[in-house]
């Protein structure tokens, strides 16, 4: 799951901001 977070992230570069606590969120859930 972690992996298309990060899929994501690459592909919405103008959001690094909402990006970067998505992915904090989404490693804890893990």
């Amino acid at each position: 799951m972690a992996d298309k977070s990060t899929k994501k992230v690459a592909h919405k570069p103008g959001a690094p901001k909402k990006s970067e606590p998505q992915k904090k969120s989404s490693e804890k859930n893990a």
